[in-house]
Formats: structure tokens, C-alpha cells, sequence
């Protein structure tokens, strides 16, 4: 305590008020994450959504295929579309019934499996 109100007293503040920051401890803030929407393997292509409410029915347009989801309680989701391919490109969008949204595209040159045999050198 000593040492504490040495430092207070050279930084000029009250000599109590760092042994009270120091004592008391608080939770930060909670924010909310962030919808985001990840491709996490291309055959099948599947997208994992994280950040949308906990319930949120989600409808999703990958492609122009569309699949609809309930998020978990923690606000996550993954979801199959077995028959796109992501060999020309692939965009997906998520919209949440709670106003969540998100969306990911996957460019067709970032693709190595769709290279023609002789344009993989």
C-alpha cells in the first residue's frame, strides 16, 4: 500500500485512488459480434455463419441456391450446398429475421482444383 501511495503521490493523484482501481475488478462491456459469413470447404461447399442472434431464423442465398436455418444460442450456423461449385466464383448471403446480415464471395482464380491440368505449373 505503501508503494501504491508513493505512485499516486508522484503522478498526482489521491493517494486511495489506485489501491481502489487495483481492488475492484469489472466486466467488459459486452459487444455484439458482428455477423460473418465464412467458406470453410469447397467440395461440398459449406458456409459457417458466427455473430447472427441466438434463434435468428437466417435465409441464405449461395449462388442462387437458397437454404433457410435457425441459428444456436450462441448465434452460429453451418450450412451445405452440395450441388453449387466454386469454380466460377462463389457469393454467398445470409439475412437474419432479427436484421442480421452478412455475406462472403470466393473468387474463381483462388480456386486451384478448377485450373486446367496444364495451368497448375
Amino acid at each position: 500500500m505503501a508503494v501504491l501511495a508513493l505512485i499516486a503521490i508522484l503522478v498526482g493523484l489521491p493517494a486511495n485512488s489506485l489501491a481502489s482501481e487495483n481492488a475492484t475488478t469489472t466486466a467488459p462491456a459486452s459487444r455484439s459480434a458482428r455477423p460473418t459469413l465464412t467458406i470453410v470447404a469447397t467440395d461440398p461447399v459449406t458456409v459457417a455463419g458466427r455473430g447472427f442472434k441466438a434463434s435468428e431464423r437466417v435465409s441464405l442465398t449461395g449462388n442462387g441456391r437458397r437454404k433457410s436455418i435457425v441459428a444456436g444460442p450462441r448465434g452460429g450456423f453451418t450450412v451445405v450446398f452440395a450441388q453449387a461449385s466454386t469454380c466460377n466464383g462463389f457469393t454467398a448471403v445470409a439475412r437474419g429475421s432479427k436484421g442480421s446480415r452478412a455475406s462472403v464471395k470466393f473468387a474463381e482464380f483462388s480456386n486451384v482444383h478448377c485450373l486446367e491440368p496444364g495451368a497448375r505449373d
